[in-house]
């Protein structure tokens, strides 16, 4: 079989597995909302927004994107890249339906005037459509400099089935198995 055989499988298996999932998550459907984030002090003292959208039950499955352009200046030690987590809180008709945290973490040790940051929250066709609200609190101390963020609702996204992930991620394996022993 050998490497030319072993890098084909890699390559589908990366498209078909993790393609397919971002794929399906960040680009399929169509946007509906796209909204400006925009941060302000709360009486905790950390900084946080506020998008609300409504959603129809065929508008559903439905992808929240966030997006977060930041900036950084030099880390001193590469084990030690700035990054940031977010607090991010879905609200469905008042109540909470979901808490999660986003990561938000620089790969370069070098200063950079441009990250660019996204992050998908899934809504569930069995959510059902309704007003939504997705709050979004930034760290008390942030290492990351915000330089501005959006969010992007799309509507009618193409849930990859598990199943697509784990064969593509297997395929992925044995091409990568194949790459080393030959």
């Amino acid at each position: 079989m050998g490497k030319p055989a072993g890098l084909a499988l890699l390559v589908l298996g990366l498209a078909l597995g993790p393609g397919l999932w971002i794929a399906g998550r960040y680009f399929s459907g169509h946007a509906i909302a796209d909204l400006p984030l925009n941060f302000a002090t709360g009486p905790d003292g950390r900084a946080a927004a506020e998008v609300r959208f409504t959603l129809t039950a065929d508008a559903l499955p439905a992808s929240i994107v966030v997006q977060a352009f930041a900036s950084h200046g030099p880390s001193v030690q590469p084990a030690d890249t700035p990054g940031d987590r977010w607090e991010a809180r879905l609200a469905k008709d008042g109540r909470t339906l979901r808490e999660q945290v986003l990561h938000l973490q620089s790969h370069t040790v070098e200063a950079t005037p441009a990250l660019v940051f996204k992050k998908a929250i899934p809504l569930e066709a069995a959510l059902g459509g309704g007003a939504y609200a997705l709050q979004l609190t930034l760290p008390a101390a942030p290492r990351l400099t915000l330089e501005s963020a959006r969010v992007q609702v799309r509507a009618n996204v193409r849930e990859t089935h598990p199943a697509w992930l784990a064969a593509g991620l297997g395929l992925a394996a044995a091409g990568a198995v194949l790459l080393v022993l030959r």
